[in-house]
């Protein structure tokens, strides 16, 4: 009970980090990144954290082409963000 507690909390603070961060705000108000986010498989996978299945997803690897979601994604400092989170 204390593990599902403690991890939900964990979460809480990976997404108040994320939200403090004005380029991961202007990538999740993208109407493309957000399409994807929508997507329920995408949800499941994300929720698996397989970043090898993350990589290879087809919708993620055809948003990644695009130039403007990886000129927003480029700004985005994730390994800063990673840990704050921790």
């Amino acid at each position: 009970m204390f593990d599902k507690i403690r991890q939900s909390l964990k979460q809480y603070k990976a997404m108040q980090s994320l939200l403090k961060d004005e380029s991961m705000k202007k990538l999740l108000e993208n109407p493309k990144f957000r399409v994807l986010l929508m997507d329920p498989e995408f949800q499941t996978l994300m929720k698996t954290q397989d970043a090898a299945k993350l990589a290879v997803y087809p919708k993620l690897t055809e948003l990644l082409r695009d130039p403007e979601v990886a000129g927003l994604m480029s700004k985005v400092d994730f390994q800063s963000l990673l840990q704050d989170a921790a």
